[in-house]
């Protein structure tokens, strides 16, 4: 993910969340919501508006999380790079008209980390190498789009209005996709069929992943 997606993606978030504000503003009093919180994306920002009292629409920008580490890792030194945010939109149902409430929605994702080798010694496919002054790269990106699925508590109508408390628990369904870049071929008897060897190791334990946890909570403020 380049520096430039990261700054638009926040504009593409507020267009959504204007869209709804807007739609609010014509809705009876603690219809319309503006809200923001935490999560393990990073910050999150969104606007509401509820249909009735067991139907509220969402748009919602969370992310903005980056972390880089220098490393070692069996033998292997390591530059590691994580970049998480999304954009979704979302239908909360409120069943029994509290609280509570059942979530789903359509999310788009900036989601992926990358691993790249600076050195070492590594095992592929049972055969050992030397990976000094050659390269070992890895990339990890979620899907484009994604559902999600969860539950949660608040962004329910209040006809007082005013600030409130909401928290998000869900999973949005999708598998990671991997990718190798790699110069190690020949080199130290490794073979292409090697390198696929090990590709499919590490892409048979990530399918085994076929969800991804979201956990977030926040005020809002309904008028």
């Amino acid at each position: 993910m380049n520096r430039t997606a990261l700054i638009r993606r926040p504009s593409l978030a507020w267009r959504a969340c204007l869209v709804l504000a807007v739609a609010g503003l014509s809705a009876p009093a603690g219809a319309a919501e503006i809200y923001g919180g935490v999560s393990l994306l990073g910050v999150t920002l969104g606007a509401a508006t509820a249909v009735n009292e067991r139907l509220a629409l969402r748009g919602e920008f969370s992310g903005g999380l980056k972390a880089s580490r220098n490393g070692r890792e069996e033998g292997v030194t390591y530059q590691g790079d994580l970049r998480l945010g999304r954009v979704g939109a979302y239908a909360d149902w409120f069943p029994f008209s509290g609280r509570f409430r059942l979530t789903g929605g359509v999310n788009a994702n900036q989601i992926k980390a990358t691993l790249n080798s600076q050195g070492g010694e590594a095992t592929i496919n049972d055969k050992p190498v030397n990976l000094d002054g050659r390269y070992f790269n890895v990339e990890l990106k979620y899907p484009t789009a994604t559902p999600y699925l969860g539950i949660g508590w608040g962004h329910h109508h209040r006809p007082e209005g005013g600030l409130g408390f909401w928290a998000d628990i869900g999973v949005s369904v999708g598998k990671f996709k991997f990718k190798v870049d790699t110069d190690i071929v020949g080199v130290d008897d490794i073979t292409q069929e090697d390198v696929d060897a090990e590709v499919r190791k590490v892409r048979d334990a990530l399918n085994k992943l076929p969800v991804l946890p979201y956990v977030a909570l926040g005020l809002n403020w309904q008028f």
